[in-house]
């Protein structure tokens, strides 16, 4: 069974620039197979890392991206992660260090588990995001109910964790 997950560069809200992601049992598929082969974005990036080629006018160079920057929940947990750098208040150190430490916890773990190889090691990291996410949500309902952030920023702080662990148990269970 395939899932379409949806990546957006950070830099581009266009629909047009999604990228589509199918986690189905084929071949290597598990790993994110981009619409249009593997091999159509090998040729795209090489030919403009190659000395004396430049792009046409009419399509822009594509810069290479990392694997992780294709996946629509590291695209959110770092919106998470920069929301959460706002919610704490200075005067509360230790809510604001650990808030601030498992958010980027779900990122980088993202990252990294993006970037191994094996479905073992992938479900792993993915499993410890997830964790680091719900930690980060567990944090942003204390800050709300001690009245120490803003309702509505806790609110979409909560969503956005709850989106990121969504995502995650997805693709634990597209590796599966």
């Amino acid at each position: 069974m395939s899932h379409a997950y949806t990546a957006r560069p950070r830099s581009q809200a266009s629909p047009a620039a999604a990228v589509a992601f199918d986690f189905g049992t084929r071949g290597g598929a598990h790993r994110g197979a981009v619409r249009g082969g593997r091999a159509a974005m090998a040729s795209e990036s090489t030919s403009a890392l190659q000395p004396g080629t430049e792009a046409s006018p009419s399509t822009p160079a594509v810069p290479p991206v990392l694997d992780a920057e294709k996946l629509h929940c590291y695209q959110l947990a770092l919106d998470l992660q920069v929301l959460c750098g706002t919610l704490a208040p200075m005067t509360h150190r230790v809510l604001r260090e650990q808030l601030e430490r498992a958010s980027l916890s779900v990122v980088c773990n993202i990252a990294e588990g993006a970037g191994r190889r094996s479905r073992k090691d992938k479900r792993r990291m993915y499993a410890i995001a997830r964790g680091s996410t719900t930690e980060t949500a567990a944090i942003v309902d204390v800050l709300r109910l001690r009245r120490l952030a803003p309702e509505g920023q806790c609110r979409s702080a909560r969503l956005l964790a709850l989106r990121v662990v969504q995502l995650l148990t997805k693709l634990d269970a597209a590796l599966a």
